[in-house]
């Protein structure tokens, strides 16, 4: 009976020890338009007792950080716009809940998705007890698109591409009932385009 209990302590040691922090966000857009915002705040859950957490923000090109600040309070609480990284320390506990807020804005139109990051270390000390990240992708869209001439793409549809976001726009021709370009003689055939 006690082989059992020391059995299941110490699974039960092993699954608690294995737990690891996961981190998620909320508010961030599916897109965004150039020069519009957007505010995002960043959740923990899991996380170890700890007595400092360190977290960077990571943004793909055309997205820019307006803003970054700690939700949750502590003697030592800073956030550098200059590096994107902050730490929040002096205390002793977990940092469940909502912990990061930041706001994004939208710079350079595009129509391939930008990832948003944010990383967070813990410490116990100076030793690192666990880390996490989570994140997002963000289309940056046109305002409004700037569509160049259309284009040919097969014997069905044609193209035309925003110059600002290089997104394409696709139609099926449309037939009308032609135009003479060649009149027809007593000697040769017309044209008809």
């Amino acid at each position: 009976m006690k082989k059992l209990i020391c059995l299941l302590l110490a699974l039960g040691i092993a699954v608690t020890a294995s737990a690891a922090a996961s981190a998620s966000m909320s508010g961030v857009p599916s897109s965004i338009d150039k020069d519009e915002t957007a505010t995002i705040t960043v959740k923990l859950s899991g996380t170890p007792d700890m007595t400092s957490a360190m977290v960077q923000v990571q943004l793909a090109d055309g997205l820019s950080l307006v803003s970054g600040q700690w939700i949750k309070s502590a003697p030592l609480n800073s956030f550098d716009m200059n590096t994107n990284y902050g730490v929040l320390g002096g205390f002793s506990g977990n940092l469940d809940g909502d912990v990061f807020k930041l706001v994004i804005k939208g710079v350079t139109p595009s129509a391939a998705a930008k990832s948003v990051k944010v990383s967070f270390t813990f410490k116990s000390g100076s030793t690192i007890v666990d880390t996490t990240s989570v994140s997002k992708n963000v289309i940056v869209a046109c305002p409004g698109h700037s569509y160049g001439s259309w284009t040919k793409e097969n014997d069905t549809t044609h193209k035309r591409t925003c110059s600002v976001c290089a997104e394409e726009e696709t139609a099926n021709h449309t037939w009308n009932s032609g135009a003479v370009t060649k009149k027809a003689t007593c000697k040769e055939e017309g044209e008809k385009t």
